[in-house]
Protein backbone atom coordinates (compact mmCIF):
# COMPACT_ATOMS: atom_id res chain seq x y z
CA UNK A 1 0.00 0.00 0.00
CA UNK A 2 2.87 2.35 0.90
CA UNK A 3 4.66 1.94 -2.29
CA UNK A 4 1.52 2.73 -4.93
CA UNK A 5 2.71 5.53 -7.19
CA UNK A 6 2.36 9.32 -6.30
CA UNK A 7 -0.30 11.11 -7.59
CA UNK A 8 -0.38 14.62 -8.62
CA UNK A 9 -2.68 15.43 -5.22
CA UNK A 10 0.27 14.26 -3.07
CA UNK A 11 3.30 15.58 -5.40
CA UNK A 12 1.46 19.16 -5.76
CA UNK A 13 1.39 19.04 -1.49
CA UNK A 14 5.24 17.92 -1.35
CA UNK A 15 6.03 20.52 -3.44
CA UNK A 16 5.22 22.27 -0.40
CA UNK A 17 7.40 20.12 2.14
CA UNK A 18 10.67 21.90 3.97
CA UNK A 19 9.63 25.19 4.76
CA UNK A 20 9.49 27.19 7.69
CA UNK A 21 6.76 26.38 9.50
CA UNK A 22 5.51 29.56 9.46
CA UNK A 23 4.17 29.15 6.24
CA UNK A 24 2.10 26.64 7.08
CA UNK A 25 -0.07 29.05 8.92
CA UNK A 26 -0.41 30.88 5.71
CA UNK A 27 -1.48 29.99 1.73
CA UNK A 28 0.99 28.11 1.11
CA UNK A 29 3.76 28.90 -2.27
CA UNK A 30 3.06 25.96 -4.93
CA UNK A 31 0.20 24.69 -6.62
CA UNK A 32 -2.93 26.36 -4.85
CA UNK A 33 -2.62 23.89 -1.75
CA UNK A 34 -4.24 24.26 1.68
CA UNK A 35 -4.48 22.37 4.59
CA UNK A 36 -4.91 23.03 8.29
CA UNK A 37 -1.49 24.32 9.54
CA UNK A 38 -0.41 21.59 12.23
CA UNK A 39 -1.76 18.73 10.03
CA UNK A 40 0.59 20.93 7.91
CA UNK A 41 3.71 20.79 10.03
CA UNK A 42 2.98 16.69 11.04
CA UNK A 43 3.21 16.27 8.03
CA UNK A 44 6.51 18.16 7.30
CA UNK A 45 8.18 16.55 10.57
CA UNK A 46 7.43 12.59 8.74
CA UNK A 47 8.52 13.95 5.46
CA UNK A 48 11.82 15.53 6.91
CA UNK A 49 11.84 11.99 9.18
CA UNK A 50 12.10 9.79 6.14
CA UNK A 51 14.61 11.95 4.08
CA UNK A 52 11.82 13.09 1.99
CA UNK A 53 11.53 9.53 0.59
CA UNK A 54 7.69 9.28 -0.23
CA UNK A 55 7.22 5.51 0.42
CA UNK A 56 8.73 5.88 4.06
CA UNK A 57 6.92 9.01 4.48
CA UNK A 58 3.96 7.33 3.58
CA UNK A 59 4.83 4.22 5.90
CA UNK A 60 5.59 6.95 9.31
CA UNK A 61 2.01 8.40 8.54
CA UNK A 62 0.05 5.29 8.79
CA UNK A 63 2.08 4.35 11.83
CA UNK A 64 1.16 7.34 13.55
CA UNK A 65 -2.57 6.39 12.49
CA UNK A 66 -2.72 2.96 14.40
CA UNK A 67 -0.89 4.75 16.92
CA UNK A 68 -3.32 7.42 17.59
CA UNK A 69 -5.81 4.48 16.91
CA UNK A 70 -4.53 2.70 19.84
CA UNK A 71 -3.92 4.82 22.10
CA UNK A 72 -7.96 6.24 21.95
CA UNK A 73 -8.51 2.16 22.26
CA UNK A 74 -6.15 1.87 24.95
CA UNK A 75 -8.42 4.75 27.07
CA UNK A 76 -11.68 3.44 25.50
CA UNK A 77 -10.64 -0.07 27.65
CA UNK A 78 -9.26 1.84 30.81
CA UNK A 79 -12.85 3.81 30.84
CA UNK A 80 -15.12 0.74 30.15
CA UNK A 81 -16.45 2.31 27.09
CA UNK A 82 -16.54 -0.91 25.21
CA UNK A 83 -18.71 0.23 22.24
CA UNK A 84 -15.99 2.87 21.16
CA UNK A 85 -13.21 0.15 21.87
CA UNK A 86 -15.17 -2.72 19.35
CA UNK A 87 -15.73 0.52 16.83
CA UNK A 88 -12.13 1.76 17.01
CA UNK A 89 -10.87 -1.85 16.55
CA UNK A 90 -13.81 -1.92 12.79
CA UNK A 91 -12.27 1.11 12.20
CA UNK A 92 -8.85 -0.08 12.01
CA UNK A 93 -9.53 -2.96 9.67
CA UNK A 94 -11.53 -0.97 6.92
CA UNK A 95 -9.98 0.04 3.62
CA UNK A 96 -10.84 3.80 3.55
CA UNK A 97 -8.11 4.14 6.41
CA UNK A 98 -5.67 2.16 5.06
CA UNK A 99 -5.81 4.14 1.95
CA UNK A 100 -5.74 7.31 3.54
CA UNK A 101 -3.48 6.69 6.16
CA UNK A 102 -1.24 5.94 3.55
CA UNK A 103 -1.53 8.89 1.65
CA UNK A 104 0.16 11.87 1.86
CA UNK A 105 -2.73 14.13 2.18
CA UNK A 106 -4.31 15.96 5.60
CA UNK A 107 -7.75 13.70 5.30
CA UNK A 108 -6.23 10.72 8.15
CA UNK A 109 -5.59 13.81 10.54
CA UNK A 110 -9.47 14.73 9.95
CA UNK A 111 -10.61 11.27 11.13
CA UNK A 112 -7.90 11.17 13.78
CA UNK A 113 -9.26 14.37 14.91
CA UNK A 114 -12.50 13.39 14.77
CA UNK A 115 -11.99 9.78 16.78
CA UNK A 116 -10.41 11.79 19.54
CA UNK A 117 -12.55 14.32 19.82
CA UNK A 118 -15.37 11.27 20.16
CA UNK A 119 -13.54 9.56 23.01
CA UNK A 120 -12.27 12.73 25.05
CA UNK A 121 -16.43 13.74 24.91
CA UNK A 122 -17.28 10.02 25.98
CA UNK A 123 -14.57 10.00 28.82
CA UNK A 124 -15.22 13.75 30.03
CA UNK A 125 -17.45 13.26 33.89
CA UNK A 126 -20.21 16.10 31.85
CA UNK A 127 -21.23 17.21 35.64
CA UNK A 128 -17.40 18.43 36.52
CA UNK A 129 -18.02 22.35 36.08
CA UNK A 130 -14.42 22.25 34.34
CA UNK A 131 -15.62 19.59 31.61
CA UNK A 132 -17.25 22.26 29.40
CA UNK A 133 -14.52 24.42 29.12
CA UNK A 134 -12.11 21.50 28.62
CA UNK A 135 -13.68 20.06 25.46
CA UNK A 136 -13.87 23.51 24.25
CA UNK A 137 -9.89 23.90 24.46
CA UNK A 138 -9.47 20.65 22.94
CA UNK A 139 -11.98 21.61 20.31
CA UNK A 140 -10.11 24.32 19.19
CA UNK A 141 -6.80 22.68 19.21
CA UNK A 142 -8.24 20.28 16.88
CA UNK A 143 -9.51 22.88 14.77
CA UNK A 144 -5.88 23.75 13.72
CA UNK A 145 -5.39 19.71 12.98
CA UNK A 146 -8.69 19.48 11.03
CA UNK A 147 -11.04 22.07 9.53
CA UNK A 148 -13.96 19.63 9.92
CA UNK A 149 -13.36 19.70 13.77
CA UNK A 150 -15.91 23.08 14.21
CA UNK A 151 -18.74 20.97 13.08
CA UNK A 152 -17.62 17.50 14.94
CA UNK A 153 -16.56 19.46 17.93
CA UNK A 154 -20.65 21.51 17.16
CA UNK A 155 -22.64 18.46 17.03
CA UNK A 156 -20.79 16.65 19.89
CA UNK A 157 -21.99 19.51 22.48
CA UNK A 158 -25.13 19.81 20.80
CA UNK A 159 -25.65 16.23 21.49
CA UNK A 160 -25.00 16.85 25.56
CA UNK A 161 -27.08 19.14 25.55
CA UNK A 162 -30.31 18.22 23.91
CA UNK A 163 -29.75 14.67 25.36
CA UNK A 164 -27.20 14.31 28.26
CA UNK A 165 -27.40 17.16 30.04
CA UNK A 166 -29.97 19.02 32.63
CA UNK A 167 -30.86 22.04 34.24
CA UNK A 168 -27.70 23.90 34.86
CA UNK A 169 -24.96 22.00 33.41
CA UNK A 170 -27.43 22.27 30.10
CA UNK A 171 -26.86 26.23 30.99
CA UNK A 172 -23.42 25.84 31.25
CA UNK A 173 -22.72 23.66 28.27
CA UNK A 174 -25.10 26.09 26.21
CA UNK A 175 -22.98 28.97 27.04
CA UNK A 176 -19.45 27.24 26.39
CA UNK A 177 -21.21 26.00 22.93
CA UNK A 178 -21.43 30.01 22.20
CA UNK A 179 -18.16 30.49 23.32
CA UNK A 180 -16.72 27.84 21.21
CA UNK A 181 -18.40 29.40 18.23
CA UNK A 182 -17.19 32.66 18.82
CA UNK A 183 -14.09 31.26 18.95
CA UNK A 184 -13.93 29.20 15.83
CA UNK A 185 -15.57 32.60 14.26
CA UNK A 186 -12.08 34.51 15.40
CA UNK A 187 -9.73 32.02 13.78
CA UNK A 188 -11.40 31.85 10.77
CA UNK A 189 -11.14 35.83 9.90
CA UNK A 190 -7.34 35.55 11.71
CA UNK A 191 -6.32 32.37 10.10
CA UNK A 192 -8.82 29.93 8.17
CA UNK A 193 -9.87 32.41 5.57
CA UNK A 194 -6.27 33.44 4.55
CA UNK A 195 -4.98 29.65 4.65
CA UNK A 196 -7.98 29.01 2.33
CA UNK A 197 -7.74 32.20 -0.38
CA UNK A 198 -6.51 30.13 -3.38
CA UNK A 199 -8.94 27.58 -2.56
CA UNK A 200 -11.85 29.57 -2.25
CA UNK A 201 -10.64 32.03 -4.92
CA UNK A 202 -9.51 30.28 -7.86
CA UNK A 203 -12.10 26.68 -6.99
CA UNK A 204 -15.26 28.66 -6.54
CA UNK A 205 -17.34 27.05 -8.83
CA UNK A 206 -16.22 23.51 -8.99
CA UNK A 207 -17.17 23.89 -5.19
CA UNK A 208 -20.31 25.91 -5.98
CA UNK A 209 -22.02 23.39 -8.25
CA UNK A 210 -20.83 20.20 -5.63
CA UNK A 211 -22.81 21.66 -3.55
CA UNK A 212 -26.54 20.32 -2.49
CA UNK A 213 -27.94 23.24 -3.80
CA UNK A 214 -26.67 23.51 -6.98
CA UNK A 215 -27.46 19.83 -8.13
CA UNK A 216 -30.66 20.17 -7.08
CA UNK A 217 -31.34 22.81 -9.12
CA UNK A 218 -29.12 21.71 -12.53
CA UNK A 219 -29.74 17.75 -12.27
CA UNK A 220 -31.86 16.59 -9.25
CA UNK A 221 -30.98 13.10 -9.67
CA UNK A 222 -27.47 13.71 -8.72
CA UNK A 223 -28.18 14.57 -5.30
CA UNK A 224 -29.81 11.65 -4.13
CA UNK A 225 -26.42 9.77 -5.66
CA UNK A 226 -24.47 12.70 -3.57
CA UNK A 227 -26.30 11.89 -0.33
CA UNK A 228 -25.61 8.24 -0.65
CA UNK A 229 -22.24 8.84 -1.55
CA UNK A 230 -22.11 9.92 2.27
CA UNK A 231 -22.23 6.46 3.65
CA UNK A 232 -20.79 4.75 0.92
CA UNK A 233 -17.23 3.66 2.99
CA UNK A 234 -19.68 2.32 5.68
CA UNK A 235 -21.51 0.20 3.05
CA UNK A 236 -25.11 1.69 3.05
CA UNK A 237 -27.20 -1.68 1.80
CA UNK A 238 -25.60 -3.96 4.80
CA UNK A 239 -26.50 -0.81 7.26
CA UNK A 240 -30.09 -0.52 6.45
CA UNK A 241 -30.34 -3.99 7.04
CA UNK A 242 -28.72 -3.55 10.71
CA UNK A 243 -30.69 -1.10 11.48
CA UNK A 244 -34.00 -3.08 10.12
CA UNK A 245 -32.89 -6.01 12.35
CA UNK A 246 -32.37 -3.59 14.83
CA UNK A 247 -35.94 -3.31 14.89
CA UNK A 248 -37.36 -6.19 14.73
CA UNK A 249 -35.30 -7.36 17.53
CA UNK A 250 -34.87 -4.65 20.00
CA UNK A 251 -37.10 -4.66 23.08
CA UNK A 252 -36.79 -1.74 26.05
CA UNK A 253 -35.54 -3.25 29.27
CA UNK A 254 -36.20 -1.09 32.39
CA UNK A 255 -33.11 -0.02 34.11
CA UNK A 256 -32.14 -1.27 37.63
CA UNK A 257 -29.64 -0.17 39.81
CA UNK A 258 -28.35 2.48 37.31
CA UNK A 259 -28.89 5.57 39.26
CA UNK A 260 -30.73 7.28 36.51
CA UNK A 261 -33.22 9.85 37.15
CA UNK A 262 -36.26 8.08 37.71
CA UNK A 263 -37.94 9.40 34.01
CA UNK A 264 -35.07 7.67 32.18
CA UNK A 265 -36.80 4.71 32.45
CA UNK A 266 -39.82 5.55 29.98
CA UNK A 267 -37.21 7.35 27.50
CA UNK A 268 -37.10 5.91 23.84
CA UNK A 269 -34.59 3.46 22.95
CA UNK A 270 -32.70 5.86 20.83
CA UNK A 271 -32.38 8.17 23.79
CA UNK A 272 -30.54 6.38 26.22
CA UNK A 273 -26.84 7.09 27.30
CA UNK A 274 -26.08 3.76 24.70
CA UNK A 275 -26.79 5.86 21.47
CA UNK A 276 -25.11 8.80 21.79
CA UNK A 277 -22.48 8.06 19.20
CA UNK A 278 -25.50 7.64 17.36
CA UNK A 279 -27.38 10.73 18.17
CA UNK A 280 -23.98 12.36 16.95
CA UNK A 281 -23.54 10.63 13.75
CA UNK A 282 -27.25 11.72 12.78
CA UNK A 283 -27.04 15.33 13.57
CA UNK A 284 -23.10 15.60 12.03
CA UNK A 285 -25.25 14.21 8.89
CA UNK A 286 -28.17 16.61 9.19
CA UNK A 287 -25.33 19.60 9.63
CA UNK A 288 -23.72 18.35 6.25
CA UNK A 289 -27.02 17.77 4.88
CA UNK A 290 -28.36 21.08 5.73
CA UNK A 291 -25.42 23.49 4.69
CA UNK A 292 -24.97 21.93 1.67
CA UNK A 293 -28.75 22.35 0.80
CA UNK A 294 -27.78 26.22 1.85
CA UNK A 295 -24.82 26.35 -1.18
CA UNK A 296 -22.13 26.11 1.82
CA UNK A 297 -20.73 22.36 2.13
CA UNK A 298 -19.10 21.15 -0.91
CA UNK A 299 -19.37 17.18 -1.33
CA UNK A 300 -17.03 16.94 -3.98
CA UNK A 301 -14.75 14.02 -2.90
CA UNK A 302 -14.86 11.65 -0.60
CA UNK A 303 -12.07 12.19 1.03
CA UNK A 304 -13.26 15.39 2.19
CA UNK A 305 -16.11 13.93 4.53
CA UNK A 306 -13.87 11.04 5.20
CA UNK A 307 -14.42 12.05 9.22
CA UNK A 308 -17.89 11.02 8.89
CA UNK A 309 -16.51 7.56 8.79
CA UNK A 310 -15.66 7.53 12.31
CA UNK A 311 -19.12 8.60 14.15
CA UNK A 312 -21.45 6.24 11.54
CA UNK A 313 -18.68 3.35 12.55
CA UNK A 314 -19.58 3.92 16.07
CA UNK A 315 -23.55 3.97 15.24
CA UNK A 316 -22.79 0.96 13.46
CA UNK A 317 -21.55 -1.10 16.33
CA UNK A 318 -23.94 0.35 18.73
CA UNK A 319 -26.64 -1.18 16.80
CA UNK A 320 -24.72 -4.55 16.58
CA UNK A 321 -24.29 -4.65 20.09
CA UNK A 322 -27.64 -3.93 21.37
CA UNK A 323 -29.08 -6.20 18.59
CA UNK A 324 -26.59 -9.17 20.61
CA UNK A 325 -27.73 -7.79 23.97
CA UNK A 326 -31.42 -7.79 23.50
CA UNK A 327 -32.70 -10.30 20.89
CA UNK A 328 -35.18 -12.69 21.77
CA UNK A 329 -32.88 -15.62 20.39
CA UNK A 330 -29.04 -14.29 20.71
CA UNK A 331 -27.48 -17.15 18.57
CA UNK A 332 -29.53 -15.73 15.88
CA UNK A 333 -28.39 -12.85 16.45
CA UNK A 334 -24.87 -13.67 16.76
CA UNK A 335 -24.79 -15.85 13.98
CA UNK A 336 -26.49 -12.48 11.71
CA UNK A 337 -23.73 -10.31 13.19
CA UNK A 338 -21.17 -12.77 12.08
CA UNK A 339 -22.49 -12.93 8.59
CA UNK A 340 -22.55 -9.16 8.15
CA UNK A 341 -19.19 -8.87 9.16
CA UNK A 342 -17.95 -11.60 7.05
CA UNK A 343 -19.56 -9.53 3.99
CA UNK A 344 -17.65 -6.34 5.35
CA UNK A 345 -13.88 -7.85 5.38
CA UNK A 346 -14.77 -9.61 2.25
CA UNK A 347 -15.69 -6.59 0.44
CA UNK A 348 -12.65 -4.69 2.42
CA UNK A 349 -10.31 -7.04 1.15
CA UNK A 350 -11.45 -7.28 -2.70
CA UNK A 351 -11.21 -3.47 -2.73
CA UNK A 352 -7.56 -3.72 -1.21
CA UNK A 353 -6.97 -6.56 -3.15
CA UNK A 354 -7.95 -5.38 -6.44
CA UNK A 355 -5.67 -1.89 -5.91
CA UNK A 356 -8.22 0.25 -5.98
CA UNK A 357 -6.30 2.77 -3.97
CA UNK A 358 -4.29 3.15 -7.10
CA UNK A 359 -5.11 6.29 -8.88
CA UNK A 360 -2.10 7.07 -11.23
CA UNK A 361 0.75 4.42 -12.25
CA UNK A 362 2.84 7.33 -12.74
CA UNK A 363 6.05 4.99 -11.49
CA UNK A 364 5.50 3.14 -14.73
CA UNK A 365 5.12 6.34 -16.80
CA UNK A 366 8.62 7.74 -15.49
CA UNK A 367 9.99 4.51 -15.70
CA UNK A 368 8.74 4.71 -19.54
CA UNK A 369 10.28 8.21 -19.79
CA UNK A 370 13.47 7.40 -18.73
CA UNK A 371 14.02 4.32 -20.97
CA UNK A 372 13.28 6.87 -23.72
CA UNK A 373 15.11 9.77 -22.55
CA UNK A 374 16.55 10.68 -25.95
CA UNK A 375 13.04 12.29 -26.38
CA UNK A 376 12.35 15.67 -24.85
CA UNK A 377 9.23 15.28 -22.12
CA UNK A 378 6.12 17.40 -22.37
CA UNK A 379 4.14 16.74 -19.33
CA UNK A 380 0.56 17.33 -19.12
CA UNK A 381 -0.49 19.99 -16.53
CA UNK A 382 -1.85 17.32 -13.97
CA UNK A 383 1.27 15.04 -14.17
CA UNK A 384 3.38 17.94 -14.19
CA UNK A 385 4.04 17.99 -10.19
CA UNK A 386 4.53 14.55 -10.21
CA UNK A 387 7.35 14.44 -12.44
CA UNK A 388 9.20 16.87 -11.40
CA UNK A 389 8.75 15.28 -8.25
CA UNK A 390 10.59 12.02 -9.48
CA UNK A 391 13.48 14.42 -11.03
CA UNK A 392 14.01 15.85 -7.47
CA UNK A 393 14.80 12.49 -6.10
CA UNK A 394 16.21 11.54 -9.04
CA UNK A 395 18.69 14.32 -10.59
CA UNK A 396 20.76 12.67 -12.89
CA UNK A 397 18.11 11.59 -15.06
CA UNK A 398 19.27 12.90 -18.36
CA UNK A 399 15.08 13.98 -19.40
CA UNK A 400 14.81 17.12 -20.89
CA UNK A 401 11.23 18.40 -19.81
CA UNK A 402 9.78 20.84 -21.95
CA UNK A 403 6.38 23.15 -21.39
CA UNK A 404 6.81 22.61 -18.36
CA UNK A 405 4.36 26.15 -16.53
CA UNK A 406 5.27 27.64 -13.13
CA UNK A 407 4.10 26.06 -10.16
CA UNK A 408 3.58 29.24 -7.99
CA UNK A 409 0.36 29.00 -5.83
CA UNK A 410 -1.62 32.70 -7.10
CA UNK A 411 -5.26 34.01 -8.32
CA UNK A 412 -6.54 32.19 -11.41
CA UNK A 413 -5.94 34.69 -14.67
CA UNK A 414 -9.22 34.54 -16.64
CA UNK A 415 -9.70 32.00 -19.19
CA UNK A 416 -9.24 34.75 -21.84
CA UNK A 417 -5.99 35.51 -20.53
CA UNK A 418 -5.24 31.83 -20.54
CA UNK A 419 -6.26 31.53 -24.32
CA UNK A 420 -4.92 34.44 -25.24
CA UNK A 421 -1.28 33.65 -23.87
CA UNK A 422 -0.93 29.83 -25.24
CA UNK A 423 -2.28 31.45 -28.77
CA UNK A 424 0.63 34.07 -27.94
CA UNK A 425 3.27 31.90 -26.16
CA UNK A 426 3.56 34.12 -23.59
CA UNK A 427 3.35 31.61 -21.18
CA UNK A 428 5.13 33.57 -18.25
CA UNK A 429 2.09 34.56 -16.46
CA UNK A 430 0.25 31.45 -16.70
CA UNK A 431 0.90 28.36 -14.15
CA UNK A 432 -0.12 24.62 -13.92
CA UNK A 433 -3.51 25.59 -12.19
CA UNK A 434 -4.85 26.45 -15.73
CA UNK A 435 -6.14 22.89 -16.33
CA UNK A 436 -9.49 24.26 -14.63
CA UNK A 437 -10.31 26.67 -16.76
CA UNK A 438 -9.36 25.10 -20.00
CA UNK A 439 -11.78 22.67 -18.15
CA UNK A 440 -14.56 24.59 -17.13
CA UNK A 441 -14.83 26.92 -20.14
CA UNK A 442 -14.15 23.78 -22.89
CA UNK A 443 -11.09 26.05 -23.79
CA UNK A 444 -7.93 22.44 -23.65
CA UNK A 445 -8.37 22.39 -27.64
CA UNK A 446 -6.12 26.20 -27.04
CA UNK A 447 -3.50 24.16 -24.39
CA UNK A 448 -3.05 21.07 -26.75
CA UNK A 449 -2.27 22.96 -29.70
CA UNK A 450 0.19 24.95 -27.99
CA UNK A 451 1.70 21.33 -26.83
CA UNK A 452 1.59 20.61 -30.70
CA UNK A 453 3.41 23.81 -31.47
CA UNK A 454 6.43 22.76 -28.99
CA UNK A 455 6.33 19.22 -31.23
CA UNK A 456 6.80 20.91 -34.77
CA UNK A 457 9.94 23.13 -33.10
CA UNK A 458 11.37 19.35 -31.91
CA UNK A 459 10.38 17.17 -34.73
CA UNK A 460 9.51 14.89 -31.94
CA UNK A 461 8.41 15.07 -28.42
CA UNK A 462 6.83 12.78 -25.71
CA UNK A 463 3.65 13.95 -24.57
CA UNK A 464 3.21 12.80 -20.82
CA UNK A 465 -0.37 12.74 -19.19
CA UNK A 466 -2.58 12.17 -16.04
CA UNK A 467 -5.62 12.11 -15.58
CA UNK A 468 -6.74 12.63 -19.38
CA UNK A 469 -10.09 12.90 -20.14
CA UNK A 470 -11.39 10.88 -23.84
CA UNK A 471 -12.29 14.25 -24.74
CA UNK A 472 -8.99 15.61 -23.44
CA UNK A 473 -7.50 13.25 -26.40
CA UNK A 474 -10.04 14.09 -29.22
CA UNK A 475 -8.61 17.93 -28.74
CA UNK A 476 -5.22 16.51 -28.86
CA UNK A 477 -5.45 14.40 -32.23
CA UNK A 478 -7.45 17.64 -33.91
CA UNK A 479 -4.47 19.69 -32.60
CA UNK A 480 -1.77 17.01 -34.12
CA UNK A 481 -3.92 16.60 -37.51
CA UNK A 482 -4.65 20.68 -37.55
CA UNK A 483 -0.54 20.81 -37.52
CA UNK A 484 0.19 18.25 -39.98
CA UNK A 485 1.40 15.92 -36.89
CA UNK A 486 1.17 12.21 -35.89
CA UNK A 487 -0.05 11.35 -32.25
CA UNK A 488 0.48 8.22 -31.67
CA UNK A 489 -0.11 6.48 -27.85
CA UNK A 490 3.78 5.18 -26.86
CA UNK A 491 2.68 4.31 -23.41
CA UNK A 492 -0.53 3.30 -21.85
CA UNK A 493 -1.24 2.58 -17.91
CA UNK A 494 -3.76 3.20 -14.86
CA UNK A 495 -4.68 6.80 -15.07
CA UNK A 496 -1.69 7.80 -17.32
CA UNK A 497 -0.86 7.57 -20.89
CA UNK A 498 2.53 9.20 -23.15
CA UNK A 499 1.88 10.13 -26.72
CA UNK A 500 4.56 9.99 -29.12
CA UNK A 501 4.12 13.51 -31.60
CA UNK A 502 6.18 13.66 -34.26
CA UNK A 503 5.82 16.42 -37.02
CA UNK A 504 7.69 16.73 -40.14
Amino acid sequence: MTSRPLWQDESSLLANMGLSWGIYFGPLPFHDQAAPPLALIVINLLWAAGGGDVETTRFLLLCMTATCLALAGHLCRIRRKHTLLFGISLLMLLPETVIYATEIKHYILEMQACLLLIVFSACLDLKNRAAPALFVAASLLACLFSFSSMLVSGCLMAEIILFRSYGRFRLRWIAWLGVFGACWLALYALLFRETLVYQMSNYAMVYKESTLLSLLQQAPSEAGKKIFFLFKPINLPLFVVIIAVATATLRLRKDQGTGRRPEARSRPLFERDEFSNSRMAMLLLSAIVLASLAGQYPLSSQRQTLFILVPFVMMFMETIIAIHATASTRRIAAIAIIICFSSVMIDNARTIIRGKYIQQDTRSLYKFLLAHRQKPVVPSLLFDPTLHYYETRNPGSGLTILGSLSPASAFMPSNADVVTGLQSGNVTGLGVHIWYPLDLYGSFRTYTNWVLGIARQKGEILFAVAQFKPEHQEDLLRSAALADCSATVAFQARGVAAYDLKCP
